[in-house]
């Protein structure tokens, strides 16, 4: 159960919630999904949530789906934090901007559209989960400009990593993208926990009140 020990945007040090933090989800994965079909489908809606028409199957693995540009569409355009959602309603809206990292990946193209697949399904969650809604806003990627701000082909919170210099590299271009697009703050605050399972996890939070930055690395 979430309590206010666990809670994300409960800080101790003010002894309150925090409801206007920004929240990024930092993913670094060779981006092959394997095992992950139980998500939630019918009572929050997020199979299919971008209407692509692509989630079952997967042509990665046998056991994979399409999912994850779903479930990014669904955090990052949803109150994760409502009267409906949640571990307590807060103010404003509390969603995720997904950052994606592929590394070391395969190339592997099942279904012969000419993209790695892997790729493709993590280009496709940096644009559902990392878009910059235009006014009006409906919350679709549906303008290329609200994914791709540079014109560069690549979605703004996407990067690709060969080898392990260039994802040094790529993990530093990611965390400076998330940094340019908080507002002007003091120096943030770096800490370190112990790592729950293995992984990299970064979480990163942004409020005119509290701001830190929290990264953790498996122990070798």
């Amino acid at each position: 159960d979430v309590t206010q020990n666990k809670d994300p945007m409960y800080y101790d040090d003010l002894a309150q919630y925090v409801p206007c933090p920004k929240n990024f989800v930092l993913i670094i994965t060779d981006g092959a999904p394997t095992m992950d079909t139980n998500i939630p489908t019918t009572e929050m809606g997020v199979l299919d949530y971008d209407g692509d028409g692509n989630d079952s199957g997967g042509s990665v693995h046998p056991h994979s789906t399409d999912y994850l540009d779903d479930v990014a569409l669904w955090a990052h355009t949803t109150d994760l934090r409502s009267s409906t959602l949640g571990y307590n309603d807060l103010s404003g809206t509390q969603n995720l901007t997904i950052y994606t990292v592929y590394a070391f990946g395969d190339g592997i193209d099942v279904d012969g559209d000419g993209m790695d697949d892997a790729e493709e399904l993590l280009r496709e969650a940096s644009i559902n989960g990392g878009f910059e809604d235009s006014i009006p806003k409906n919350n679709i990627p549906d303008l290329t400009s609200e994914w791709d701000s540079d014109g560069d082909g690549d979605p703004d919170t996407f990067f690709k990593a060969d080898d392990g210099a260039l994802l040094e590299t790529q993990l530093m271009a990611a965390i400076t993208s998330i940094l340019k697009g908080l507002p002007p703050a003091p120096p943030y605050r770096f800490s370190q926990h112990p790592p729950a399972a293995r992984g990299t996890f970064t979480r990163l939070t942004s409020c005119p009140i509290k701001q830190t930055l929290t990264l953790w690395e498996p122990e070798s």
